[in-house]
């Protein structure tokens, strides 16, 4: 979804770019190499981050800039002085802990100390004290660093950061004078599927969500009842089941394995079964027992509004989560 708006921007824009779809690290060196003489500048959106990319045999002036919800950061990429950027939000900067360059990267003169030393015939007995001293700080020095990255990478986890940038990149065209309600599709759908897969919390889609997408809300949903109509599109906070709607599965197969709704309806035990053939009947499905088993696995059509069933289902399922419902 951030490579939609970065797409629309360019083509307001004409800007000419290339668009190359990479499935894994080796596919990923293969497209900066094939690419490093044209490109000068190379924006990495969800891959890159937690491997090397100082590795990579880049042209002197080419730069990367990354954008990556994984978590963590690899320290190279952090750290990395000529060609590599990683984008992300600045109240994100003290959540990372990431360790100070002098305590990761040793110099080139701790490396080195006493190697010079190692030809000469008489040493004083002051050097030799020096250099077991200088030893042991060296030995210290690498088990704390050892320590440091042990729990630097210890975890792994997905940062809002991608879908935050989304929103960054909509202010941005907002700023440009080039946003719609399109565009704002775009990011509403890159932070709802991040929930959705649980790769971010709930209070952390809230915060992004109320704090920074109300105003698009009120900008672009329509105030009056003029526009109506299936091919107008309309955005507004509202209350959804948070339910798999396959193209290729009927309401009573995303009502069943979905894991809220099995537990809340207790499907395990006869009176849960009860409970969704009652509420099925309510939305204007027939019985299955009078239709037999596959009725509903085929998706017998729905006899009452789509907002009737909702209300109803909202009503008997009311601890949902709010979410940015797309009408």
């Amino acid at each position: 979804l951030l490579l939609c708006l970065l797409v629309h921007l360019f083509a307001c824009d004409d800007v000419a770019y290339s668009l190359v779809v990479v499935n894994g690290w080796d596919s990923l060196v293969r497209a900066v190499d094939e690419h490093a003489e044209q490109s000068h500048i190379a924006v990495l959106i969800n891959c890159g981050a937690n491997r090397a990319l100082t590795s990579l045999d880049l042209a002197p002036d080419m730069k990367l800039y990354i954008i990556d919800s994984r978590r963590p950061l690899h320290l190279d990429n952090v750290y990395a002085q000529d060609n590599v950027y990683i984008l992300v939000n600045s109240t994100e900067l003290a959540e990372l802990k990431c360790p100070q360059a002098s305590e990761i990267f040793e110099s080139d003169s701790e490396s080195s100390d006493g190697e010079h030393e190692e030809g000469e015939g008489n040493r004083a007995l002051e050097d030799i004290e020096k250099r077991a001293i200088r030893r042991t700080r060296r030995q210290q020095w690498r088990a704390k660093r050892n320590d440091l990255l042990w729990d630097y990478y210890e975890n792994s986890w997905y940062s809002i950061s991608v879908s935050s940038f989304t929103l960054q990149m909509l202010e941005l065209a907002h700023l440009m004078g080039k946003s719609s309600a399109e565009t704002m599709w775009c990011a509403v759908v890159g932070l709802n599927s991040q929930l959705v897969d649980r790769l971010i919390s709930f209070e952390a889609y809230t915060a992004v969500c109320i704090d920074r997408l109300r105003p698009f809300i009120r900008r672009y949903s329509s105030r009056n009842g003029a526009m109506k109509g299936d091919d107008v599109l309309r955005i507004s906070f509202d209350k959804e089941l948070i339910i798999p709607m396959y193209a290729h599965w009927s309401l009573y197969k995303s009502m069943i394995n979905d894991e809220y709704f099995f537990c809340r309806s207790q499907l395990w035990q006869q009176r849960g079964d009860a409970k969704m053939r009652s509420l099925l009947a309510t939305l204007g499905f027939p019985p299955p027992l009078l239709l037999g088993g596959d009725a509903l696995t085929k998706g017998y059509p729905c006899l009452v509004s789509r907002n009737q069933g909702r209300l109803y289902v909202m009503h008997l399922f009311c601890q949902v989560p709010d979410l940015v419902a797309l009408h």
